[in-house]
């Protein structure tokens, strides 16, 4: 098994095909054999390709809808086979190797290098049981963290939007996911672009959150901005693209249904009628999962799309109690906090209360509440910053609504 999935790594590297080809190869290979599977290619593209539709039609997964589609990426695939061939003798597939072919299996080098604890194939056990569920789930997935160490979050929620977020997109992005995290344990995922993914992205962190980013190229064709969150231990940054594949605009749309299956419901902050935002959205109806919309201004350039959604049935929500109560009611039994739990959550609040005051009169009684993020003192750790908000608004000392911490 371990030879299959590293020629399946390898082979993938250099043909990028999807799941349709790869389910039904490895399907073929693990039951029979290479040796098997090598007579089959050599056979010529139409009757091989006959050969594995019939053994695949076998599966329930497999869509008559799509054969004739297959036909013609199967021919593609077999074009490359000699090449793909020598990436099997290299993983030791094959017992049958002359001298000469060992030697040009040597020079067939791969791709890229990359660490193979951080690479998950649908043949391992590590592989997310979410993407399996997908139509088309990635045969390969590479990531910044090895697999094995990762637990996938019991809550996760994408919150998604415009790159060209405005102020409120903004604010109110910072405010649900602070609140999110802080208070439910809700772990974020987005596509780590700019704009609202980003934000929403760095505020779960900053909330000592967990996140989930799906990149639309390789983890090491990679932005400045995005390469910071690679040595993040609380976010794991995963794509179904080779490390060095630069990104290109289909890329994006590909991974969108990614985003949506690796979480449990979508949140969309902004968006233009017209969108990548929508296809996510698109893709998360697709797999059953329910879409929240937050609440727009009429003179805000991205409320087009969102205003489309609530009025198609998407879920208008405008607290994080409400996404809680939509998606998570479970998680809200005894949430109510009494005064002694307050004092147990906050037990540090009162050393750091006065050094957020000072920081608040510093900006003219008021600030942000996704400024305050960035700006909060040393003092201030990720840990219990909230908590300290929580304990100043509940001693009347500062009030906190719309995102603006304002202080009495």
């Amino acid at each position: 098994m371990k030879n299959l999935r590293d020629w399946l790594i390898a082979s993938y590297e250099q043909t990028q095909s999807g799941w349709d080809i790869y389910q039904p190869i490895t399907k073929f290979i693990s039951e029979n054999s290479w040796s098997e599977f090598e007579d089959m290619m050599n056979a010529g593209p139409e009757k091989s390709g006959q050969v594995m539709t019939e053994f695949f039609t076998r599966w329930p997964d497999y869509s008559v809808a799509r054969q004739d589609s297959w036909q013609r990426r199967w021919q593609n695939w077999h074009s490359k086979w000699p090449k793909l061939r020598l990436l099997g003798l290299e993983t030791g597939l094959s017992g049958l190797e002359t001298q000469q072919i060992r030697s040009l299996a040597q020079n067939s080098k791969k791709l890229n290098q990359f660490d193979p604890a951080k690479i998950v194939t649908f043949l391992d056990t590590e592989y997310p049981s979410c993407f399996k569920q997908l139509d088309s789930p990635p045969p390969v997935l590479w990531a910044n963290h090895p697999w094995k160490e990762w637990k996938w979050p019991a809550k996760r929620l994408a919150v998604i939007g415009s790159r060209k977020m405005s102020t409120y997109g903004r604010l109110i992005s910072s405010q649900l996911v602070t609140e999110l995290v802080a208070d439910f344990a809700v772990s974020i995922i987005s596509g780590c672009a700019r704009g609202v993914d980003g934000q929403s992205h760095n505020s779960a962190l900053l909330a000592d959150g967990r996140t989930i980013g799906v990149l639309g190229c390789g983890l090491q064709a990679v932005t400045q901005r995005e390469k910071r969150w690679l040595n993040e231990p609380r976010a794991l940054i995963i794509s179904e693209f080779p490390p060095r594949q630069a990104p290109q605009g289909w890329m994006f749309v590909q991974r969108n249904r990614l985003i949506a299956g690796a979480a449990q419901a979508v949140l969309v902050i902004e968006a233009q009628e017209k969108s990548g935002t929508l296809i996510t959205v698109s893709a998360a109806l697709e797999q059953g999962k329910e879409v929240l919309v937050v609440p727009q201004s009429l003179w805000n350039q991205n409320a087009g799309g969102i205003i489309h959604l609530a009025n198609n049935g998407a879920t208008l929500v405008r607290s994080a109690g409400e996404i809680m109560t939509q998606i998570w009611p479970e998680s809200l039994v005894g949430e109510a906090s009494s005064d002694s739990d307050l004092a147990k959550k906050s037990v540090n609040a009162p050393a750091t209360a006065q050094a957020m005051l000072k920081l608040l009169k510093e900006y003219q009684g008021q600030l942000l509440l996704s400024d305050l993020l960035f700006k909060k003192p040393k003092l201030v750790s990720n840990t219990n910053w909230h908590s300290t908000l929580t304990y100043l608004e509940k001693v009347k000392k500062i009030s906190c609504s719309y995102g603006v911490v304002r202080v009495l």
